[in-house]
């Protein structure tokens, strides 16, 4: 039960993480009023809410069960994919001041479709590069914001 709220609650602290440092991309002046750290925010706030649910869903079933076990409910193969996605965003988070957040996006979904056992890898790489095309066709055809690459 614990590692129901637990690991819900270190995903909540790593997105107030991103969200900061997202507050140090450089902003555009555009008529729109946002730049490049409006999507890292925007992500940062949605994890932060759904985190939020779920652990106030997972602390009413608690309630409702009239006992806390205190069992992590989670298993070391879980766990270690746990830290592999801390460690993956926040590797990318660091990568995007240089190469971009395009290239760094590319590589991070990428990576985690691989992680979570998408297989071949052929699937991984047109699933990353899908949402990357799709990412940038929203932005600059929906938006009219121009990417520097």
């Amino acid at each position: 039960m614990i590692g129901r709220i637990f690991f819900p609650a270190m995903i909540l602290v790593c997105a107030g993480i991103f969200g900061i440092a997202a507050v140090g991309f450089p902003l555009m002046e555009l008529q729109e009023g946002f730049g490049p750290g409006l999507f890292p925010k925007f992500i940062s706030i949605t994890v932060m809410v759904l985190c939020a649910f779920e652990i106030t869903r997972e602390i009413a079933v608690a309630r409702e069960q009239g006992a806390v076990k205190w069992d992590w409910g989670i298993s070391r193969d879980e766990a270690i994919n746990s830290g592999i996605l801390i460690v993956a965003v926040v590797s990318a988070l660091l990568a995007m001041p240089y190469v971009g957040f395009v290239i760094a996006g590319t590589a991070l979904v990428m990576f985690l479709s691989v992680v979570m056992g998408l297989r071949p890898l052929w699937k991984g790489l047109l699933t990353s590069a899908t949402i990357t095309i799709s990412l940038y066709w929203i932005f600059s055809e929906g938006f009219g914001v121009i990417f520097s690459f």
